[in-house]
């Protein structure tokens, strides 16, 4: 999953109006599922595409990423906390790639 989202990073890059139309919002959505390898792959893809536009500076941009998707990814981690994906099965790794998000953002 990590690798994977690392080469989304880069997929990022290459074609980002795509990345932002379709691959970001399905991930964002996919970071609740139930299934924890779905949720937490989602959410490392959504930190390296964060990464990836802040590198490409398209967030400064007002007009590529629309303002549902920045507020869907500020409110990402504390809507995680909020469903306490963070704990029993599966919240270490979910608490790491939280922590890889917040990473990226800044």
């Amino acid at each position: 999953r990590v690798l994977a989202s690392k080469s989304l990073s880069c997929i990022s890059k290459l074609n980002p109006s795509y990345c932002e139309m379709r691959v970001l919002p399905a991930l964002l959505e996919h970071c609740f599922s139930d299934d924890l390898v779905v949720r937490h792959g989602s959410l490392l893809g959504c930190a390296e595409m964060v990464l990836a536009f802040g590198e490409l500076d398209l967030f400064r941009s007002n007009d590529f990423v629309r303002d549902s998707v920045k507020l869907s990814i500020a409110d990402l981690v504390p809507s995680i906390e909020k469903a306490r994906l963070y704990r029993g099965r599966g919240g270490e790794i979910m608490r790491g790639a939280a922590c890889r998000m917040i990473e990226c953002i800044a």
